[in-house]
């Protein structure tokens, strides 16, 4: 029942989101790093990992991705800027929730403790929990101003024959101007969204038409001869594709060691201070190998409990030679010894008056008992 009535919400409520308004430039990197590495790249390269937030997006980055790659050949996931952070809340990487989303079915049945980051599956458009640490390809994306739109050859308008039921167009008697600002600004409900306006001036009634589409090509793929029309295209993706190992390197970290702590090794009696330059370099062990330095690691850190400051401080009071500390120190003892004395003296009395009658009944049965 409750599933039913799930079902029946989820038709019945429209889904908004804000529309596309910004222009976003995608970077499709066909070469697989781990989601950090793929942040740190992106954020190197002054732009930001993926954040997807509707239809249309999602679906020019998986034709971006696919055009990248061979039909057949390799992984077709990608990373996106979507993980769970520190509470396992899901989250893009600049901290924001998702509005928009396309998780796999499949997720449902994924609980693993480690499934922290989301991929693209650009063969079937939905958003799959991965291992962080997976060696994935990746997008990112950057903001290039708002959206354009492209003046179609005149006389060519949109047919609006092959519309769907929940596609719409929409008339106005407005400007050419006027019709393209509403165009950009319209919000995308239920993944339907305007992406392409047609004017024509003069024209009796209303002279601006809005194309409310799931396709971003849809009235290209569908243009027709409409004399005095002029059409124009909502522009808002471009990408480009990076296949080499040297545009996704992450940073490379030139260094000078400081001067040594400890006695140093010394050739020809002279203290060398070595200058290394990383570049990436990998180290191959075996897992026997990679334990033994894991242990040995864990024994030159390993701190004996019994030796910390911590431990000691339990049996050992500090010391506080500061003047206000002995005068707290020393009055909280006078105190104390003066409420003890006054203590005392209440009992003094009654302590000789019982010693004084213990005394006097000693004495009589030493009396009685001296008597034949």
């Amino acid at each position: 029942m409750w599933n039913f009535l799930s079902v029946v919400l989820t038709l019945s409520v429209p889904s908004f989101v804000i529309g596309t308004y910004d222009k976003q430039h995608f970077t499709f990197y066909n070469v697989e790093k781990n989601f950090t590495d793929a942040k740190q790249i992106c954020e190197n390269s002054g732009m930001r990992m993926l954040k997807i937030e509707t239809l249309q997006e999602n679906d020019y980055v998986i034709n971006l991705t696919n055009a990248g790659r061979e039909i057949g050949n390799g992984d077709f996931h990608v990373w996106i800027g979507l993980r769970k952070d520190e509470y396992g809340t899901v989250k893009w990487t600049d901290d924001s929730t998702p509005t928009w989303t396309k998780y796999s079915s499949d997720n449902v049945w994924r609980e693993e403790v480690d499934l922290n980051c989301y991929a693209l599956d650009a063969q079937h458009g939905n958003w799959d929990k991965n291992t962080c640490t997976d060696r994935l390809g990746f997008v990112c994306e950057m903001d290039i101003g708002q959206c354009t739109f492209e003046h179609r050859p005149q006389g060519r308008g949109c047919s609006s024959d092959r519309l769907m039921l929940l596609e719409d167009v929409h008339t106005r008697e407005i400007s050419q101007t006027e019709c393209l600002m509403v165009c950009l600004n319209e919000d995308n409900v239920n993944d339907i969204e305007c992406w392409a306006a047609a004017h024509m001036p003069e024209h009796e009634g209303d002279d601006c038409w809005l194309f409310f589409t799931k396709a971003t090509d849809y009235c290209v793929q569908n243009e027709a001869n409409y004399a005095g029309v002029s059409l124009f295209i909502k522009t808002c993706f471009q990408g480009n594709i990076s296949a080499t190992q040297a545009e996704a390197q992450t940073e490379e970290t030139s260094f000078t060691e400081p001067p040594c702590a400890c006695s140093c090794r010394s050739t020809n009696n002279k203290s060398t201070q070595p200058t290394a330059t990383s570049k990436n370099t990998t180290v191959h062990m075996s897992p026997e190998e990679i334990q033994e330095s894991v242990d040995k690691i864990v024994r030159e850190i390993k701190v004996s409990k019994n030796s910390t400051s911590q431990y000691k401080r339990k049996f050992k009071s500090a010391p506080d030679d500061r003047f206000s500390a002995q005068v707290i120190g020393i009055s909280g003892v006078s105190i104390v010894g003066i409420i003890s004395l006054v203590v005392v003296g209440f009992d003094l009395k009654n302590l000789y008056d019982a010693f004084e009658t213990m005394y006097h009944r000693l004495k009589d049965l030493s009396k009685t008992r001296s008597i034949p």
